[in-house]
C-alpha cells in the first residue's frame, strides 16, 4: 500500500508557523492563524507538494506545478490542474505497441453508481456518478489500481487512455475494411 508520507497528528509550531491537523485520511483538517507568513512541505516516494501562507492567501503547490490551488483571505479560491504528463521519447525504453486493447476493455465493467456515507464522510459529492469499481479493474489491469493510506483502492483513470485510443484505432481499422468489402460486393454485384 503506498504511504502518503504524512502520519495523523498536529504539525507546526504555533509560535512562527502555522499547526496543521492532519487527519487518518491526510487530509489537512485545520490549521492556526499563527505568525504573519509559513511554508510547510509533505511528500512520498512520488508525489509532493508546498502549502505557504501569508497573511491574506494560502497557496498549495505541486513540486511539479501540475497542482495549484490558491485560497486568499476574502474566501476566494483558485485552482488549476495541469494535465500534461511525462511523455518524450527521450525518458522510455522497451516501447511496444498496444494490442487487442478491444478484447482488454471489453473485460472493464463501466457502472453508474452513489457514492456511500464513508465516502461522503471523506468529501465525495452527492448525486450519480460513472466510472469502474477498482476491484474490477484490478482482475484486468492491476498496474491501474492503487491503494491510499486508509485502505480503499484507486483507479488511474488517465492510464485507461492510450487503451482507448488503441481501440478507436483498432476499431476504425475494421470498419473501413468492412466498408470497402461491401463496396466491392455492391460493385461485384452491378
Amino acid at each position: 500500500m503506498p504511504s502518503s508520507g504524512v502520519s495523523s497528528g498536529t504539525y507546526g509550531s504555533a509560535t512562527s508557523y502555522p499547526v496543521f491537523t492532519v487527519d487518518d485520511y491526510g487530509i489537512i483538517t485545520s490549521a492556526s492563524e499563527q505568525g504573519a507568513f509559513a511554508s510547510w512541505t509533505a511528500s512520498d516516494s512520488s508525489n509532493s507538494f508546498n502549502v505557504t501562507r501569508t497573511s491574506s492567501q494560502v497557496d498549495f503547490t505541486s513540486y511539479d506545478g501540475s497542482l495549484i490551488i490558491d485560497a486568499s483571505a476574502s474566501g476566494t479560491i483558485d485552482f488549476s490542474v495541469d494535465g500534461e504528463s511525462d511523455s518524450d521519447a527521450r525518458l522510455k525504453e522497451n516501447v511496444v505497441p498496444l494490442s487487442d486493447s478491444v478484447a482488454v476493455l471489453k473485460k472493464l465493467r463501466p457502472v453508474s453508481f452513489e457514492w456511500n456515507q464513508t465516502a461522503k464522510d471523506q468529501g465525495k459529492k452527492e448525486g450519480t456518478e460513472a466510472g469502474l469499481i477498482a476491484q474490477d479493474v484490478e482482475k484486468v489491469l492491476p498496474h491501474l489500481v492503487g491503494e491510499k493510506k486508509n485502505g480503499f483502492k484507486t483507479v488511474d483513470y488517465a492510464k485507461i487512455t492510450p487503451l482507448l485510443i488503441d481501440a478507436v484505432q483498432t476499431l476504425t481499422a475494421e470498419v473501413e475494411q468492412l466498408r470497402d468489402r461491401i463496396e466491392d460486393l455492391e460493385h461485384s454485384q452491378q
